[in-house]
């Protein structure tokens, strides 16, 4: 049997790929447009970031690093990256 302890108070990273609605290829431009943000909820069901900040990688691909400070709890930590942009 296989025992593993999880890690506290370490950064965790978030990607999202978002997709264009006419082809399905990658959206790029929504950081420039200010259309993409994060919430991130803790593992006790608590948002702990509402529309936080998001990076741009490339051809559609988002992210956003949560903080070692904000990840006392052990558990599942779950990002929704939101956009305006439905195009």
């Amino acid at each position: 049997m296989a025992h593993t302890q999880e890690q506290t108070s370490i950064a965790l990273v978030f990607a999202a790929f978002m997709q264009k609605a006419s082809d399905g290829t990658g959206k790029t431009g929504l950081v420039n447009a200010g259309t993409i943000t994060v919430d991130i909820i803790g593992p006790t069901g608590t948002m702990i970031v509402t529309d936080g900040a998001v990076v741009e990688l490339d051809g559609g691909l988002y992210r956003h690093t949560l903080s070692g400070a904000s990840t006392g709890t052990a558990g599942v930590y779950s990002a929704i990256f939101k956009t305006s942009d439905i195009s």
